[in-house]
């Protein structure tokens, strides 16, 4: 006998998880919508996963609340955090940067950290090309897998006032599926046609 499939969270109690999942994600709880939703779902007394509503409307929800309340000045911050990403990754454009998080899908506030994936075989070569502009980062343990191309470690910094995360990848993951902190992956082009006017 095969049980029920479970219903989705609907309704008042899923505008209600999305809402406090969008704080969370905002006042800088929570690093990301998965997270968020995780959190806000857990103290709701939603336990089951698979019932939650999908991150991409914590997104949503956190992107409304950013044009009520910040408009115009979320949007100048905004272009600031992605210049300032453009310029990172045009420095490590050797390692195939890309831009995750709340920088590339407009969720993020002041102080949040500008996310980069990076993409490589050779991690102290990171460190090296960081060394030549004197940055020395702060190394973290990277996500274990156990498997052979989990990654290795994450880099932390500060840039001209703008805290930067580097998360390295072996090189193979590139054409894999990643997981990203936000929701999408951006290359140079991309964040450089982000920025175009118009």
């Amino acid at each position: 006998m095969t049980g029920r499939r479970k219903a989705p969270m609907r309704g008042a109690d899923a505008s209600r998880v999305l809402a406090d999942a969008a704080r969370r994600l905002l006042d800088g709880r929570e690093p990301d919508p998965e997270s968020a939703l995780r959190s806000a779902a857990q103290a709701a007394g939603w336990r089951d996963s698979a019932r939650h509503p999908p991150p991409a409307q914590v997104v949503e929800a956190a992107l409304s609340e950013r044009r009520l309340f910040d408009g115009p000045r979320h949007q100048a911050r905004l272009a600031l955090l992605r210049r300032e990403a453009l310029e990172a990754m045009r420095f490590l454009s050797a390692f195939e940067p890309r831009l995750v998080g709340g920088v590339l899908d407009g969720w993020a506030g002041a102080g949040a950290a500008i996310e980069i994936q990076l993409f490589t075989d050779e991690p102290d070569a990171v460190l090296l090309r960081l060394r030549e502009i004197g940055v020395r980062p702060r190394t973290l343990p990277g996500r274990r897998s156990g498997r052979e191309d989990a990654i290795p470690e994450r880099l932390d910094f500060v840039a001209r006032g703008h805290p930067i995360r580097l998360s390295l990848f072996r090189a193979i993951e590139l054409r894999r599926r990643t997981t990203a902190p936000g929701l999408g992956r951006a290359t140079v082009g991309e964040v450089e046609a982000l920025l175009a006017p118009g």
